[in-house]
């Protein structure tokens, strides 16, 4: 599986150059375009995010449910909002899941709930991928000695970076070992390496801002042809070819 970024005036994306039918994923600057439907009337779940590790099914979502993973059938959208947390895709051919993994949820093991949550609902022998989307990283996520300490002793030393000053913690590392932990292929765990704090695309970040309300929109499903939401405007213009 290949991954690609673009721009558009619709804000930053991302989604797979293969196998376009099973599984897709899109991130935007601004909430997308086509609103809470995707074309043809399907309902795009959300949910109220609280930094947990509860899961809802996309059709029991909305607003005003806390959940931080939405669990996704076929034919299914969801969307989360982030700005520095850890965005996961996380499918195999039936079903996904969407998570909002901050340090919180991370720290309770929220990446490896989700796996065994999709593994759960599931039919035997449908190993998960996982896409790991923009989010901030250790060159620019300084965090305390309680934290960082915190992290080491669940996820081990690699978690924090070495150098002066105040431990740099990363959030792609806690994930990756969480994810592999739960028997996931380090081969089906996928990595667009994208900071949201220091990459030149400039997308929404907590630290960065000091708290601004802006927020990363990431919309996932499977079963569903990226190229139709294209053509009717949930997309950004220039969707590159597969």
């Amino acid at each position: 599986m290949r991954w690609s970024i673009s721009s558009g005036r619709s804000g930053q994306w991302l989604r797979p150059r293969a196998d376009l039918e099973l599984a897709w994923l899109a991130s935007w600057h601004r909430r997308p375009p086509g609103g809470a439907h995707w074309p043809g009337g399907t309902r795009v779940a959300q949910v109220r995010q609280v930094h947990g590790v509860e899961f809802i099914e996309a059709r029991r979502a909305g607003m005003e449910v806390e959940a931080d993973g939405i669990l996704l059938s076929r034919g299914e959208i969801g969307l989360i909002r982030t700005a520095d947390c850890v965005p996961l895709f996380i499918w195999n051919r039936s079903r996904a899941v969407l998570v909002h993994a901050g340090w919180r949820g991370l720290a309770q093991g929220i990446a490896a709930l989700a796996v065994l949550r999709l593994r759960r609902s599931a039919p035997p022998g449908e190993e998960p991928c996982v896409m790991i989307g923009p989010h901030i990283r250790a060159c620019c996520y300084e965090v305390d000695e309680y934290l960082a300490g915190a992290f080491v002793e669940r996820f081990g030393p690699s978690v924090v970076g070495a150098g002066t000053g105040r431990p740099h913690l990363s959030l792609t590392r806690a994930t990756i070992v969480d994810l592999l932990r739960a028997g996931l292929r380090p081969t089906n765990v996928l990595d667009g390496g994208i900071c949201t704090h220091c990459s030149d695309l400039r997308l929404p970040s907590h630290r960065r801002s000091a708290g601004a309300p802006d927020r990363l929109f990431t919309v996932a499903g499977i079963g569903l042809d990226p190229h139709a939401a294209g053509r009717s405007g949930l997309l950004p213009d220039g969707l590159p070819a597969a």
